[in-house]
């Protein structure tokens, strides 16, 4: 029986914990194959090169499942970057849930590479996350981006965690969870890696 394969997109947050990666898709009984990128985001608007719309023009996913391998699960862990580039910077839009802008709006590229998703892995279970809270962005920014997400997520037919809101994790109690108001220490990471795991469970 061919074992299943999780392949994890993601930023810092993934990048730097591997081991809290790992233990996901152990918990899921998944080998792992990962494209995680320390500040990388969705959008071009900020390390172009390593954002997910230019992976996807440039060949990058594919020459990476060039082989037999193929995902059951996308698991896509991004966005804070966008996020912040956003709210703080102005450097992209935020975009609706219609949006095909991939290269000027957020939810132009989170679409574009669903759509890039869906005709290249069709039985791939996608799962895609709001970002966590982060001392570098607003709350307002993320409840708009979580809301309009989730829509488009609606749309597509594809399922939406959000990370935001299960997590618990607020300017509150930040301290406790996180080691510099973004990335999670050790009490963030088993939260975090519960989160994921019980998510995944569900479509596993």
């Amino acid at each position: 029986m061919r074992q299943r394969v999780l392949w994890t997109i993601g930023d810092s947050i993934f990048r730097i914990n591997r081991d809290m990666v790992c233990d996901i898709a152990s918990a899921v009984h998944c080998a792992s194959v990962t494209s995680d990128f320390t500040g990388a985001s969705i959008s071009p608007c900020r390390m172009p090169e390593q954002c997910m719309v230019n992976l996807i023009k440039d060949g990058a996913f594919d020459r990476l499942f060039a082989g037999a391998i193929k995902p059951d699960i996308i698991l896509v862990q991004r966005g804070v970057n966008d996020l912040y580039e956003y709210d703080v910077n102005g450097m992209i839009t935020m975009g609706d849930p219609d949006s095909v802008d991939e290269a000027t709006s957020l939810l132009g590229a989170v679409n574009y590479c669903a759509g890039y998703f869906a005709k290249r892995f069709p039985f791939a279970k996608v799962v895609w996350c709001s970002p966590m809270w982060s001392a570098a962005t607003g709350e307002k920014a993320f409840n708009e981006y979580r809301e309009k997400l989730a829509g488009l997520c609606a749309i597509r037919k594809i399922m939406f965690l959000d990370v935001y809101k299960a997590s618990g994790i607020d300017k509150t109690n930040q301290k406790e969870f996180l080691y510099d108001g973004t990335h999670p220490n050790e009490s963030g990471k088993q939260r975090l890696t519960e989160i994921f795991s019980n998510a995944l469970r569900g479509v596993v």
